[in-house]
C-alpha cells in the first residue's frame, strides 16, 4: 500500500516523496559532505562527470534507438545502410565514452551480469589505441564463437587500463601488449586447475593480458598487502562472480595476467505476445523513442513524465499494464525505484525495468544489468531483448 512506502505520502491520489539525490550527493552525504584533498578532488570531478554523462546518455539513447529503426527500414538500400552503419559506429563509441565518464564517479561497486567479453575488450582496445601512443602496439585476438560470460564490464575495463598504462610507462621505447580471449576448462588434475587453485571445475572464458615489460610495475609491488591494493580488489571482484585471477610476474622477462570468467548459460525465452507497457521518463524524447521502438513489436504504450504521473496512469490502466519501464532519477516527487516498489506491492506479477544514465546498478542491490536494468544509452535491440525476457517470464 502507498502509506507503507518509506518517505512517501499520498496527497490527492498523487505519490510524493523527497527528491532523489544524485550519485555524487549520495556519496558526499555518506562522507559527511567532505571532499578534501586529492581524493576529494577526484570524487568531485567524478560526480561532475557523472552528471554530464547523464544528460549525454539521454541524447545518445535517442540517437541509437532512432538509428536502429532507420537501419531496419533501409535494409534494401546498401549505400544508405553503409552510411548509417558509420554513424551508428560513432554513436556506440560516444556511448562507450559516456560510460567512462560515469565510471569516474567514486565508490563504484561491482554489479556483474551476462556480458559479451569480446565486445567489451574490443571497445576498450579501440580506446586504448588512441591513448597509448604510436610507440605501443596493441594486439587483440579472440577465439571464434565466444559465449557470454558472467562478469562486471567495469572490472574488465579497469584491469585493461591499469595494465596498459603501466606497460606504457615501463616501456618508453615502445613495446607490444597482447590481449587474447579463449574458452578453457577447469577439471581436476589439469594444468589450469593447478594455476587457478581457487576456481571450481567447469567451463570458463580466459582473458589474458600480456606484455614484455622487464620492470616490476609499482602497483604490483604491494600485491596482497591489504584491502586497498588494486590487484587484490580485481581478484576479489572476479572471485565474487565465480571467476579467478592469476598474475605472473617475472622481472626482466614477462608480465602476465590471466582472468577466468564463468560462462553464462543462455536460456532461450519464448516469444512474448504483444502487451501493454507503461513507460515513465522525464525526458520527452526518450519517451517518444521508447514508444516507437516498442510499437514496432506490436506493444501498446502508455507514457508518463514523472513518477506521480506514472502512478496515475497505473491506477487508470492497471488491469491491462503487463510491464513497466521507468527511469530512476526524475525531478520532484518520488523516484523511479519508489514507484516500482509501490507498483509491485500492488501487483507482484508485473515486472519493472529500470533505466538510468548514472551508476544505478551499483546503488541498488536488486538491479541486475540486462535483467531488470538498462544503463543509458541503450539501443533498440538491447531494449527489446530485456522487454521480451521479462514478458516471457510472466506469460
Amino acid at each position: 500500500m502507498l502509506d507503507q512506502l518509506p518517505g512517501s505520502e499520498v496527497s490527492g491520489g498523487v505519490l510524493t516523496s523527497a527528491p532523489p539525490q544524485d550519485v555524487g550527493r549520495q556519496e558526499d552525504a555518506r562522507k559527511g559532505g567532505r571532499t578534501t584533498g586529492p581524493n576529494g578532488q577526484l570524487e568531485a570531478i567524478g560526480g561532475l562527470a557523472s552528471g554530464i554523462a547523464q544528460e549525454f546518455s539521454h541524447v545518445l539513447a535517442v540517437i541509437q534507438s532512432q538509428m536502429d529503426m532507420v537501419q531496419d527500414q533501409a535494409s534494401g538500400l546498401p549505400a544508405v545502410t553503409s552510411l548509417l552503419s558509420q554513424v551508428m559506429t560513432s554513436a556506440r563509441h560516444a556511448a562507450h565514452l559516456s560510460r567512462k565518464l560515469v565510471a569516474l564517479a567514486p565508490s563504484e561497486c561491482s554489479r556483474p551480469g551476462a556480458m559479451d567479453l569480446t565486445g567489451v575488450v574490443d571497445e576498450e582496445a579501440e580506446l586504448l589505441r588512441e591513448t597509448l601512443g604510436e610507440q605501443m602496439s596493441l594486439k587483440v585476438k579472440h577465439e571464434s564463437a565466444m559465449p557470454l560470460v558472467w562478469a562486471d564490464p567495469s572490472l574488465v575495463s579497469r584491469a585493461m587500463v591499469n595494465v596498459a598504462v603501466h606497460a606504457r610507462a615501463a616501456m618508453p621505447e615502445g613495446g607490444i601488449l597482447q590481449i587474447t580471449t579463449r574458452k578453457v576448462e577447469i577439471r581436476a588434475g589439469n594444468k589450469l586447475a593447478h594455476t587457478f587453485s581457487r576456481a571450481k571445475p567447469g567451463d570458463y572464458v580466459m582473458l589474458t593480458i600480456e606484455d614484455t615489460n622487464p620492470v616490476l610495475a609499482p602497483w604490483m609491488s604491494g600485491y596482497g598487502s591489504g584491502e586497498e591494493d588494486r590487484l587484490t580488489w580485481v581478484r576479489e571482484t572476479i572471485e565474487s562472480c565465480g571467476g579467478a585471477l592469476n598474475a605472473t610476474l617475472i622481472p626482466g622477462s614477462i608480465r602476465l595476467y590471466q582472468m577466468l570468467f564463468p560462462i553464462f548459460a543462455v536460456q532461450p525465452a519464448a516469444k512474448a505476445a504483444p502487451a501493454t507497457i507503461l513507460v515513465v521518463d522525464d525526458d520527452e524524447m526518450i519517451r517518444l523513442v521508447i514508444g516507437q521502438v516498442l510499437g514496432t513489436s506490436g506493444h501498446q504504450v502508455f507514457t508518463a513524465g514523472s513518477a506521480d504521473e506514472g502512478w496515475r496512469q497505473w491506477r487508470q490502466h492497471r488491469g491491462s499494464i503487463k510491464l513497466v519501464i521507468t527511469d530512476i532519477n526524475m525531478p520532484g516527487g518520488a523516484d523511479g525505484v519508489a514507484l516500482g516498489q509501490v507498483l509491485q506491492e500492488e501487483d507482484p506479477s508485473v515486472p519493472v525495468i529500470y533505466t538510468s544514465g548514472y551508476r544505478a546498478a551499483s546503488q541498488f542491490a536488486h538491479l541486475k544489468n540486462g535483467i531488470n536494468y538498462l544503463a543509458k544509452p541503450f539501443g533498440m535491440l538491447d531494449l527489446l531483448k530485456v522487454v521480451e525476457r521479462n514478458l516471457a517470464s510472466v506469460s
